[in-house]
């Protein structure tokens, strides 16, 4: 802060002050009083400034080391969960019934389908139906309920038409879940 700042700041706590200890409140009632305010107000919002300047360079300084203490930890973190997700599909790929779980957490998978859809294509084939909707884009939550999945991965409507426009795949997800304390 500059020496003419800090002096606007010191007289400012000074009427502060004088103000607390008077039953009297400061008040603008001429034209060298609201000079004197407006100064007043440049050396607080300058403050302010400053300060605002101050926090956010150690703000980022906290971040910027916050980040190189973290990227090692989450090396390892990434390094650790896929040990442990290719140790449960070993197992896994040896007893299907295999279980990883341990006081301090568990490694689970869940199958699942995963949908390609051509969307031109489907809307060409189920233009007439309920399935398309008026922005003309594909229902695939209602499509998916009625659908039947091939082995091959093609999808069949209920009228028996082989959709051309959707294939599915099927997938498998896993999650690493640490115990919570």
């Amino acid at each position: 802060m500059n020496n003419y700042i800090a002096d606007e700041y010191d007289e400012i706590i000074d009427v502060e002050n004088f103000a607390e200890g008077s039953k009297e409140r400061f008040c603008i009632d001429s034209l060298d009083k609201a000079n004197w305010a407006f100064r007043k107000l440049v050396a607080l919002n300058a403050e302010k400034t400053e300060n605002t300047e101050l926090a956010v360079k150690e703000i980022d300084r906290i971040n910027h080391w916050l980040v190189s203490r973290n990227n090692p930890i989450d090396n390892r973190i990434s390094n650790l969960e896929g040990l442990l997700m290719e140790y449960y599909i070993t197992e896994k790929d040896k007893d299907n019934n295999f279980k990883l779980s341990t006081p301090y957490g568990k490694v689970t998978s869940k199958k699942g389908k995963d949908y390609t859809y051509n969307e031109e294509l489907l809307i060409e084939e189920l233009n007439d139906t309920d399935y398309i909707v008026v922005k003309k884009s594909i229902d695939k939550n209602k499509l998916k309920k009625e659908i039947t999945v091939l082995e091959d991965g093609r999808a069949v409507t209920s009228d028996g038409v082989v959709l051309e426009g959707v294939t599915v795949t099927d997938k498998v997800s896993y999650s690493v879940k640490p115990a919570m304390d």
